[in-house]
């Protein structure tokens, strides 16, 4: 039960950045792109807090805990919550 409700904190602050379907206007890995200052496509635990992100965050979505997020992590760790919010709604 805390580990869920860590995930699902975790999920809703990264949320926004990772968002699979970005409005309209807007592309894809936007802030992914911005929040990756050496520009070496993945992000390090120091990019993610520079921007703003909490720690809880970056330990969710560094899915193999190898201190980076790749954008493949972010989009599944954002497709997991979608699903499990999906779940949990009444039928």
């Amino acid at each position: 039960m805390i580990r869920q409700a860590m995930f699902a904190v975790a999920a809703l602050l990264a949320a926004p950045a990772l968002a699979q379907q970005p409005p309209a206007g807007h592309q894809p890995g936007r802030f992914f792109d911005a929040t990756d200052t050496n520009k070496d496509g993945v992000l390090s635990k120091a990019e993610w807090e520079a921007a703003g992100r909490r720690p809880e965050g970056f330990a969710m979505m560094d899915a193999d805990k190898d201190g980076k997020v790749t954008k493949e992590e972010g989009r599944a760790a954002m497709q997991k919550m979608m699903q499990q919010r999906a779940a949990q709604q009444p039928q």
